[in-house]
């Protein structure tokens, strides 16, 4: 079995495989955000055997990619996240000994990833929600927050008005 093979088996694919049960405990929005890693994974390594990743060596060959990809924290931790559950995922199953990602460090807190970051996909899906449910005015609002460097977590403090509402100063 190949890296590839096991992505299929916990993800599934478009030629038929179901997803594994693991694969489906996770929200929609979590299963777009894993499917990129598990894409790029797929293409850099979908043909190694799975036996080269029960090496001792391929803890460290992963924190070493890790540690390239630090100039973005947050890119960083989440190339180890998705892989350290995969990964375990391919344990659990008996595909793999053990897990090379397990143990390795985050590189930021929680709280330095309070910002959220809206890929063009988030927002056109957000759009059609938004007025799906009658509340076109809360795109502007959400729009404000995905180009701005505003954090996330402030926004509570924010009211959202109509634009009629706003009446210039003299």
């Amino acid at each position: 079995a190949t890296l590839g093979d096991l992505i299929i088996l916990w993800r599934g694919d478009d030629q038929g495989a179901p997803p594994s049960s693991d694969w489906l405990r996770r929200r929609p929005a979590v299963q777009a955000r894993y499917s990129l890693w598990l894409n790029k994974f797929a293409a850099l390594w979908g043909s190694t055997p799975l036996p080269h990743f029960d090496e001792r060596t391929a803890h460290s060959q992963i924190r070493d990619l890790r540690n390239q990809l630090q100039t973005t924290r947050r890119k960083a931790d989440e190339f180890v996240r998705v892989l350290n559950v995969l990964f375990e995922f391919g344990r659990t199953t008996g595909l793999l000994r053990r897990n090379p990602a397990a143990g390795i460090k985050q590189l930021g807190t929680a709280r330095s990833y309070a910002d959220v970051f809206w890929t063009e996909e988030d927002l056109d899906r957000f759009h059609r929600k938004a007025r799906e449910l009658g509340q076109p005015a809360v795109i502007d609002f959400v729009e404000l927050i995905a180009l701005s460097t505003m954090r996330f977590v402030r926004t509570p403090q924010m009211r959202v008005v109509p634009a009629e509402a706003c009446r210039p100063t003299r």
